[in-house]
């Protein structure tokens, strides 16, 4: 029986681990219609693919916890996506979701090459109404039919060359909803840029308009690793960091040694050149008869008396 409880605690602690996340960020998925931008954000949530796929009217929610890094240096990135439409007439009241994005997934067809310059017009928008730390990656989906449609409805390899020439500060990739290739990957990269703004102070996680909030990890847990980051900026590997401390705990003892030794030495000093007699305790003296003179009174007194006379304890 206490084997199965331990067992049943260890693993209700690695279910809650998976839980926890470090921060939580507000992503978009921007695109034409029919692009497969609902399919792209049921495979990488569900895992699945998702045969049946109405027209999304307005928006749609889902989350998933992306992990980056690896040891102590994992952060978990709670991603929250917004499926909006893609349709022109549904336009303007996507556009009201574009506040507060942290990041964009601009999703285009690959055998569609209409789709993909239709993308500019989603950039304009995103440009104007989000924050200029936005970050923006653009995927073309169905690549698993390049290889089947017609050439003269594939994006040519030359424009989307051009495209990042143009937009430098937007990743180009392809993924397949169906097959599920290069779905892990797309928000793996969405969330590895959004860790880089944040560790280099470009995203305010205490700055409610920023599209990224604090997660429920405890901050002294996120501090450490704040601070871990920081070291590894400035060249420290955990080894180096080691003998640094090290070394400067011995210099510290070092230095703490001398201190004391030279405390000692200054005592011994001032009692040497000090003139106040050292005190001793007095030997014992034998006492010496009394004598008593005519008037009854001791003549001679004790000795040791006159000897304790002489001395303080």
């Amino acid at each position: 029986m206490p084997s199965n409880s331990t067992s049943n605690s260890t693993e209700a602690s690695d279910f809650d681990s998976d839980l926890r996340y470090d921060y939580i960020a507000k992503v978009i998925l921007l695109g034409p219609s029919g692009c497969g931008k609902s399919c792209i954000m049921h495979r990488f949530v569900k895992g699945e693919w998702k045969v049946s796929s109405s027209q999304t009217i307005g928006v749609e929610f889902a989350s998933k916890i992306v992990r980056v890094g690896s040891g102590s240096n994992l952060t978990r990135i709670k991603l929250q996506l917004w499926d909006t439409a893609g349709q022109e007439r549904f336009r303007a009241l996507t556009r009201s979701y574009y506040r507060g994005a942290a990041g964009v997934v601009l999703v285009y067809d690959t055998v569609n090459r209409s789709t993909f310059r239709q993308l500019a017009e989603f950039i304009q928008d995103v440009r104007s109404l989000t924050s200029p730390q936005v970050t923006m990656v653009a995927c073309g989906n169905k690549a698993d039919l390049i290889e089947e449609a017609d050439r003269t409805w594939i994006v040519p390899p030359a424009e989307v060359r051009a495209f990042s020439q143009s937009n430098p500060d937007i990743t180009v990739t392809t993924c397949s909803a169906k097959t599920g290739k290069g779905i892990e990957d797309l928000f793996d990269k969405v969330a590895a840029q959004l860790l880089t703004k944040i560790e280099l102070g470009e995203i305010d996680p205490e700055d409610m308009n920023s599209g990224v909030q604090y997660g429920d990890v405890p901050r002294w847990d996120r501090s450490t690793k704040r601070s871990r980051k920081k070291d590894s900026k400035k060249g420290f590997s955990a080894l180096s960091r080691f003998f640094a401390n090290r070394d400067g705990e011995e210099e510290a003892k070092k230095d703490q040694d001398k201190e004391e030794t030279g405390a000692r030495s200054s005592s011994r000093a001032s009692r040497k050149n000090s003139n106040t007699p050292l005190l001793r305790r007095p030997s014992t003296v034998e006492q010496e008869p009394i004598e008593l003179d005519g008037r009854g009174a001791s003549s001679r007194v004790d000795v040791a008396q006159q000897t304790r006379s002489g001395c303080c304890y």
